[in-house]
């Protein structure tokens, strides 16, 4: 699949290989990429090896079908509900039947975002975890972080959401290492960031704050693995890396609807949310009420004063 996964390659590979349609195009976040797909009928015995890590939640139809890893053939029967969840860790192959026609979710994960989280949490032999395949499986935590990749692809066009896939992906791959592997390993908690390192994060996050800011930005800034990254930042800050970003450019936006008679698309694009859309979804979401008419009114019981 080459070094850096792409759109273009999920593309080619959904659509020559399941003979799927896109329902909508992908999105890109570090080392993941995600789309939404139709698919219908399905013969793959066994599949190419994959160069990363496949994770699909079905969100809408039903098929019947089998399913089995590494060729070692089965017969279990299921059908593939929504909010069923499909895994196939990077290196597998799986034979997969399937009949009927489902829309999915997936991502594609790449390796170093796996490798990251072992070496954080198996610091001693990161190399002997391994990661099993499932299928039809249901599971809260896992179905939270689809459905946040998911929202956040709808809303976005990859500047003010980027983080919060981001963080969100990195959660999924904690999850699957603690879950999956029968390993059950406690993930110690990072220290606080030092003063220094804090505020030279804030500074940066100012500095950039019209702009995309990736949590390895970010990271770079601290020395850190953007998982050490993320737990040192949300113990000294006492809310995630992601949720700053967003009250801050929040402020940022509601500084200039009250001084200025800045247009809202400008107001939007200069406090990093992109698309007026975004900068109208995050309001509601922490203002509950739409920025056009926080001009005129003020908050209505929002978070950020």
């Amino acid at each position: 699949m080459g070094d850096v996964l792409t759109v273009d390659h999920m593309t080619n590979f959904m659509t020559t290989q399941l003979g799927s349609a896109p329902i909508r195009a992908g999105s890109t976040w570090g080392g993941t990429v995600a789309g939404v797909w139709s698919q219908g009928d399905i013969d793959l015995t066994p599949s190419p090896k994959l160069g990363f890590h496949l994770f699909e939640m079905c969100i809408g139809g039903h098929c019947t079908g089998t399913t089995s890893f590494d060729a070692n053939l089965g017969d279990a029967q299921g059908t593939y509900r929504p909010n069923a969840l499909f895994y196939l860790p990077q290196g597998q192959s799986v034979a997969i039947r399937q009949r009927g026609r489902i829309d999915v979710f997936q991502m594609w994960i790449d390796d170093r975002v796996f490798s990251d989280v072992k070496q954080h949490m198996f610091k001693g032999d990161p190399d002997r975890i391994d990661i099993f395949g499932f299928n039809e499986r249901y599971d809260a935590a896992m179905l939270n972080c689809a459905k946040t990749v998911l929202r956040e692809s709808r809303n976005g066009t990859g500047q003010a959401e980027a983080m919060a896939a981001d963080i969100a992906i990195q959660q999924l791959a904690i999850h699957l290492l603690r879950f999956s592997t029968g390993a059950n390993r406690r993930i110690p908690l990072m220290a606080h960031l030092s003063k220094r390192a804090a505020q030279a994060t804030q500074d940066y996050i100012e500095d950039k704050l019209d702009q995309n800011i990736g949590l390895g930005d970010m990271a770079a800034v601290t020395g850190q693995t953007t998982l050490e990254f993320t737990e040192s930042f949300t113990e000294t800050f006492g809310q995630s890396p992601q949720d700053y970003l967003r009250d801050r450019r929040i402020e940022r936006a509601i500084t200039l609807l009250t001084a200025t008679d800045t247009p809202l698309d400008e107001i939007a694009k200069s406090c990093g949310f992109g698309l007026l859309s975004n900068m109208v979804y995050h309001f509601v979401t922490t203002q509950g009420v739409a920025p056009l008419h926080f001009r005129g009114t003020g908050p209505q019981g929002g978070n950020v004063q």
